[in-house]
């Protein structure tokens, strides 16, 4: 396959031309390199985005963030960053500016120690912007940045700042570059770009690649980042630790985890920067939702107040303990060369902001404009004298607790009118030029890019949400924000006159920022598609087919992209609901209406989700949209249950260390295992074949039962969860009182066996699960005539080819059904020792040439033979489950890493079986850490295959045995201990509701206008003995984890004699 095969390179969106710098900067080496760190990385990038949105809600519902009690060791642990390089030993002033020719070589050229080349928030990110950043820093790289303009001659000096590049945060796409038919991240693009293109030629000249990490919110984050350095570093065959990162610790969220960002970083850590703005900006962000933490106008918040100095205190402590640099923030005042005044007031307070860094113990500042820098250099030369910084002076003075973090106090902070109009018309003039194309923007005489309109558009939605209280009284509303911004726009509108402008689209983009019901997180996301007039579309590629790199003629090409179709790596998730496309992309108007659906629209809409949605990356079809929307037929029927219960796991799978549950086999049990907090249900096949199939037989588990089974036990499941719910909801979870936010129908993932046949097989039980509510089916490589539990002898397997059919006609089921499920893959290859052919070359290397009187192959069972399957079926499941005979880290560890060297952030599954003997295998504390340790190498989804059949035979045997030695003490003791579980939300002692019996009475009394008189819970035992009265006594609780014990009949129990 072409190392280019799925990439494509879209052409500006607005002018449908190239960059001119495409050629060169867009190589096919370069852009395979892109495309394989996208590969590599992208899933992880979704998961921890998927992580961040987890924990704002976590936020929203009041948690307070503090130090992290899993990372304490690496707080009080005695350890340094490594050395840092000669070049980066004196950073007193660092200028930072955008990737705009003439502002780098001003930069370059001003005098600073370094320039920080800005492709984040002093950048417009549009493709032009974007391509042509990185041609002019790699002239700046080879010291041929040059430009000739209006007359005069801008060149580089012979010494020019050490150059740093600031990528794009993790959480913005780069739409012009698409790698197996997703958007590439932004954060990838820009660094796989420069460090391809500059790496070695940094070398080279003495130096190396430098960066600034923007938008950090935890060490996870910062541990991607490491990870992608090391590897960029190996493939492009550069010493490890060469590239060098300071990190902009500029969320409030990372100030809590400084510590732990440097440590993930240690080898390649240069520092950490107090990225003043959007630290403001993600206080109000973080804390939107909290109306007691509202901060005054943005012009009040200075340096000087509590949560402001614990933070850069902090910072420099944290660095200076681990040799690391800290670096001070923006000052955001520039000079006017044509007045004065301003340039005096500019320098005084820059001076001010410098003084007081310095005297904090910063080892260096940022300015935004060149006349400042002989300002900053001079104070920080005064304090330093000849040192280079001052990392020996460790501030052990400083003492920070999580509280003064969050100490949000202004004194004589206001929220007043014109703080309102100021973030209105900041916010207009910064989102018109960005627009337009420009990232930094003089306003005011202040230097504004993306992090201070942040600042200007939270604020005007936090006030408005909370109705924020005006110093000159009154509140701030969505009419007062709507009158203020009326007058802003007109007389912007009016100085502009008939220059370019676009401040209507500005305008309205504040206006749904401000007045939206939901709080977006950047600005720049819903901008983005603006930037250039719509979404890029049009125009032709400039990747072939073949997989050549070519430039399309740049001018009127026809429209229409290429995708490579081929297998990739990397995991999925969505969160909760998440389905791009309208309904009316389907059949024109909506579904299950029985509206003839529009057919070509509906093939590109589908083709467009598999396309853009982050659920289908690494996901391999070996079919079209079009196949898919011609097995519909024109009715539509939505799967409600199995949708709702994929998007769940999806999520859960996304958010969560690990997934764990365990198989049931009632509808009560169920219920009882979401009462109780477990977040999945797992149905297993053997234990349907043990007591729970539609042939009211006992069997073994080797598929003997009807294969409409486990759909049917599906379908009881999910209805025992709905009637919980109706009765939950009834009782007053409609109305806010009780657990109203409990997820009642949680995923349900379904055991498929060996699909009972062969792929017809395989998607008509797939869609039979999905319409009884399945959200994930399982789908095992052993042969299904032959099927046996993973843990007998005599297991047959298919060939790997004959089992991506089955996983190919489960994924096609789905996507009939229009229901993301979610397949995992198992493979039986671990102990399998037989297989029906040998005609798949990837089985050969594993069979010994000998046959079965049945004709069978003899193969050799090995974690190598299941790694090959496991590697196959990555890309058409979205999980990998290897059936192992033992609970054995280091085998997990094996297959885990083996998937994913090959397949990066592939989930996998884990059956956690009671076929095990725990206690043979495992001693007690890695028993207590066994599935911790799991998640830590992917194993999302872990599951105990059978606790639900053990449950009911040991708890029935246990009070048969009781009951048959004592009588009826030893059901009381079953009950005492229901009343002791009551505490912990346990409801089925009174077993009468449980069953809805009151959920019928509200049916009876609704239906009949409240004139019935036949209501059955009311009179019952239950109404009548269940509930506390005055002067009961309190009643004897046995221990709820303890299971009832007869005493000896000898010891005079009085109990029932046994029998003889």
């Amino acid at each position: 396959m072409s190392p280019l095969a799925g990439i494509e390179v879209l052409p500006d969106g607005a002018s449908g031309a190239m960059p001119p710098s495409a050629p060169r900067v867009l190589g096919a080496d370069a852009l395979a390199f892109v495309a394989e760190l996208e590969r590599r990385f992208g899933a992880r990038r979704r998961e921890l985005l998927t992580r961040r949105r987890a924990r704002q809600q976590r936020l929203d519902a009041g948690e307070r963030p503090g130090w992290l009690e899993e990372t304490a060791a690496v707080r009080a642990g005695d350890w340094r960053v490594a050395p840092t390089p000669p070049d980066l030993e004196r950073r007193r002033v660092e200028i930072t500016g955008p990737v705009d020719r003439k502002m780098m070589i001003n930069a370059l050229n001003s005098g600073a120690d370094c320039f920080m080349a800005d492709l984040e928030d002093a950048t417009s990110p549009t493709w032009s912007n974007v391509v042509e950043g990185q041609a002019n820093l790699m002239d700046a790289v080879r010291g041929t940045l040059a430009l000739d303009q209006d007359g005069k001659r801008y060149r580089l000096n012979e010494t020019v700042a050490t150059l740093l590049v600031r990528p794009r945060g993790w959480h913005l796409d780069e739409a012009h570059l698409r790698v197996d038919g997703a958007p590439a991240s932004a954060s990838l693009v820009d660094f796989g770009l420069y460090v391809f293109h500059n790496a070695h030629a940094r070398l080279a000249r003495g130096t190396a690649p430098y960066f600034y990490l923007p938008k950090l919110e935890s060490h996870l984050e910062a541990r991607l980042w490491n990870d992608v350095f090391t590897f960029a570093q190996e493939r492009l065959g550069i010493p490890h630790g060469t590239i060098r990162a300071t990190v902009l610790i500029e969320t409030v969220l990372a100030a809590f985890e400084m510590d732990e960002i440097l440590y993930e970083l240690r080898d390649h850590a240069a520092g950490l920067n107090a990225g003043r703005w959007d630290y403001i900006f993600s206080i109000i962000k973080k804390f939107s939702g909290r109306g007691d933490m509202l901060l005054p106008d943005r012009a009040q918040v200075s340096m000087a107040v509590p949560f402001m100095r614990a933070y850069t205190e902090l910072l420099v402590r944290t660095c200076h303990r681990r040799g690391a640099h800290a670096m001070g923030g923006m000052a955001a005042f520039v000079p006017n060369r044509r007045d004065a005044a301003v340039t005096e007031a500019a320098i005084a307070r820059v001076r001010e902001d410098k003084v007081r860094e310095a005297g904090d113990g910063f080892d260096g500042t940022w300015v935004a404009h060149p006349d400042l820098v002989p300002v900053a250099l001079g104070i920080f030369a005064e304090r330093l004298g000849e040192r280079p910084n001052q990392k020996e002076r460790l501030r052990d003075d400083v003492e920070v607790a999580p509280e003064q973090l969050l100490d949000l106090r202004v004194p004589g902070g206001r929220i007043t009118t014109q703080g309102v109009r100021t973030n209105v018309d900041v916010a207009l003039q910064y989102l018109d030029a960005w627009l337009r194309g420009a990232g930094a923007v003089a306003i005011h005489n202040l230097m504004e890019d993306a992090a201070t309109a942040e600042i200007s558009r939270a604020q005007l939605w936090q006030w408005i949400r909370h109705g924020a209280a005006l110093a000159e009284g009154g509140q701030v509303t969505r009419e007062l924000y709507r009158a203020i911004r009326e007058r802003e726009l007109a007389a912007l509108e009016g100085a502009r006159g008939d220059l370019p402008s676009r401040l209507a689209d500005a305008a309205a983009l504040l206006d749904a920022l401000v007045l939206g019901e939901r709080f977006e997180e950047f600005l720049t996301i819903p901008a983005y598609p603006m930037l250039e007039g719509a979404a890029p579309s049009g125009g032709a590629p400039i990747i072939t087919e073949r997989g050549e790199a070519r430039m399309a003629e740049q001018q009127g090409a026809p429209g229409g992209t290429t995708t490579h179709r081929g297998a990739s790596n990397g995991a999925s998730h969505a969160p909760d609901g998440a389905r791009h496309g309208t309904a009316g992309a389907v059949g024109g108007g909506g579904r299950g209406r029985g509206d003839r659906p529009d057919f070509a629209a509906e093939v590109a809409a589908l083709e467009a989700r598999w396309r853009d949605e982050p659920t289908w990356a690494g996901i391999r079809r070996d079919y079209s949209a079009a196949d898919v929307v011609r097995l519909r037929g024109s009715v539509r029927v939505e799967q409600t249950l199995a949708r709702l219960g994929a998007e769940r796991l999806r999520t859960l799978l996304a958010e969560r260390p690990y997934v764990h549950t365990f198989g049931a086999l009632t509808g009560s049990q169920a219920v009882q295992m979401v009462r109780a907090g477990l977040e999945a249900i797992y149905l297993s096949g053997w234990q349907v074949a043990a007591d729970g199939n539609l042939a009211k037989q006992t069997y073994p588990d080797q598929s003997i039962y009807p294969v409409n089974s486990v759909p049917a036990l599906v379908r009881r499941l999910n209805n025992a969860l709905l009637r919980a719910d109706q009765i939950e909801w009834s009782e007053g979870a409609c109305e806010g009182r009780g657990d109203g936010a409990r997820h009642w129908n949680v995923p349900i993932v379904a055991d498929a066996e060996a699909g009972f046949g062969g792929p017809i097989h395989a998607y008509e039980l797939t869609r039979s699960m999905i319409e009884a509510g399945a959200a994930g089916v399982h789908f095992e490589d052993q042969l299904a005539a032959e099927k046996k539990c993973g843990h007998m002898g005599g297991k047959v397997l298919v060939p790997t080819q004959q089992h991506v059919r089955t996983l190919s006609a489960a994924r096609l089921a789905a996507d009939v059904l229009d229901v993301p499920t979610v397949i995992v893959a198992r493979t039986d290859a671990l102990a399998a020792t037989l297989i029906t052919s040998d005609i798949d070359e990837r089985d050969r290397p594993f069979t010994t040439g000998d046959r079965t009187p049945e004709g069978y192959f003899v193969t050799r069972p090995s974690l190598e033979a299941a790694i090959a399957r496991g590697l196959a079926y990555a890309p058409y499941a979205d999980l990998i489950w290897c059936e192992t005979g033992t609970p054995d880290l280091d085998e997990a560890r094996r297959f885990a890493e083996a998937i994913h060297d090959h397949a990066p952030g592939k989930l996998l599954a884990y059956n956690c079986s009671p076929s095990f003997n725990w206690r043979r295998n495992l001693d007690q504390a890695t028993i207590a850490t066994f599935q911790q340790e799991l998640a830590a190498m992917g194993y999302r989804f872990q599951f105990i295959t059978l606790a639900g059949w053990h449950l009911i035979n040991l708890e029935t045997f246990e009070l048969a045995r009781a009951y048959r030695d004592v009588g009826m003490p030893a059901y009381v003791e079953v009950q005492d201990r229901e009343f002791a579980r009551e505490v912990d939300g346990y409801t089925a002692t009174k077993h009468q509701r449980e069953a809805g019996t009151g959920y019928f009475d509200l049916v009876l009394t609704t239906a009949t206008a409240g004139q019935a008189s036949t209501g059955a819970l009311a009179g019952s035992t239950e109404a009548e003995q269940f509930h506390a009265r005055a002067g009961d006594e309190e009643r004897p609780h046995g221990d709820p984890l303890r299971p009832f014990v007869a005493p000896s009949p000898a010891g005079g129990a009085g109990g029932v004699p046994t029998g003889g």
